[in-house]
């Protein structure tokens, strides 16, 4: 199972590589860019964890749901105020923002 935390990390780095290895226009290096865009690594991963989760311990879809129902709020909120703290230091950074925050 840690090995599911690998796989999105060696997908985007796949989908790197090929980018920095194959010519422009190559159908390969189109589709591992694909793949390896960190959105769609990341669902590959989710998909995979749904599967060892709940296809081979025999869950019903409905259990499979509650159980990630239930997690989905504690994750939720880490998410927001992780997105929320970055937002805030890149206004801070902003040179406009940067010299309004100097004038208060």
């Amino acid at each position: 199972m840690s090995a599911l935390i690998v796989i999105p990390i060696a997908i985007i780095m796949l989908g790197t590589v090929s980018a920095t290895l194959l010519e422009p226009g190559n159908a390969l290096r189109d589709v591992l860019s694909l793949i390896g865009a960190p959105a769609v690594a990341l669902m590959i991963a989710l998909a995979l964890a749904f599967y060892f989760l709940a296809a081979r311990r025999g869950w019903s879809l409905q259990h499979t749901s509650d159980v990630m129902g239930a997690a989905l709020p504690t994750a939720a909120v880490v998410i927001l105020v992780t997105g929320a703290g970055g937002v805030f230091g890149k206004v801070l950074v902003n040179p406009a923002s940067a010299r309004r925050w100097r004038r208060c």
